[in-house]
Formats: C-alpha cells, sequence, structure tokens
C-alpha cells in the first residue's frame, strides 16, 4: 500500500466515522428547540375574547354620571350600550358611604362576563 492509498483510506475511514452524527453536534445548525413550560393564560386576552363586537366598542366609551348615581333609564341605557367605563361628574357632598354605593351599584350593573367597569372621578 503507498503512501497516498493509505492517506485516502485514513481520511475515508475519518469521514465515515463521522458521517452518523448530527451537524448539531458541532454546533453548525441548531438542534430543535427545548420544550418549555406551558405559557401561563392571559387573563386580558380570556377577557377580550369572552366578549362579544359590541362589548369590546363599549369598552372605548366613558360616559359621565352626575355623582349622586344615574337615574334607573340611564343605568338601563348604559347597560343596553355595554359601556365601559363611566366618570362620576360633580361635586357631592353627600360623603363617601353615598359615593361607595353609587358605585358599586356602576359596578353591578356594569360588569359585564367578569370584566367590571372603570369609574373615575372629576
Amino acid at each position: 500500500m503507498t503512501r497516498t492509498t493509505a492517506l485516502r483510506a485514513a481520511v475515508a475511514v475519518a469521514i465515515g466515522a463521522l458521517l452518523p452524527l448530527s451537524p448539531a453536534a458541532f454546533g453548525m445548525i441548531p438542534g430543535p428547540p427545548t420544550p418549555g413550560p406551558s405559557p401561563t393564560p392571559n387573563p386580558v386576552h380570556a377577557a377580550y375574547d369572552g366578549m362579544t363586537a359590541k362589548q369590546r366598542v363599549g369598552q372605548l366609551f366613558m360616559v359621565g354620571v352626575a355623582t349622586s348615581g344615574p337615574s334607573g333609564r340611564k343605568l338601563s341605557r348604559l347597560q343596553r350600550l355595554d359601556v365601559g367605563s363611566v366618570i362620576l361628574d360633580g361635586n357631592s357632598s353627600a360623603g363617601r358611604t353615598a359615593v361607595s354605593l353609587t358605585t358599586a351599584r356602576i359596578d353591578t350593573a356594569l360588569t359585564e362576563s367578569g370584566t367590571r367597569p372603570f369609574i373615575a372621578t372629576d
């Protein structure tokens, strides 16, 4: 066996030994991603997905209501329109308890599919 033939045989054996190895083993090609933990469900996405198109639009509007509270008729209208936010307009000297009762009434009436209204004051 000549020196060239021996060298060719050695190279062929070396290549043959390396062929079964994955290119990823050499870092040339990234291997498959390692599966991670399942993502935590996002409650905001769940609430949004549970809304109708009308309810989603209603979330864009803030309607003014007297600090003393909306009339039954106005509250029914706000429910029908799926309004997502209310601002209490005007001054009140009725105290915290009265305002708390007003906001609780609005909150109960306008909570839709677990999504509570945003109530602001002026």
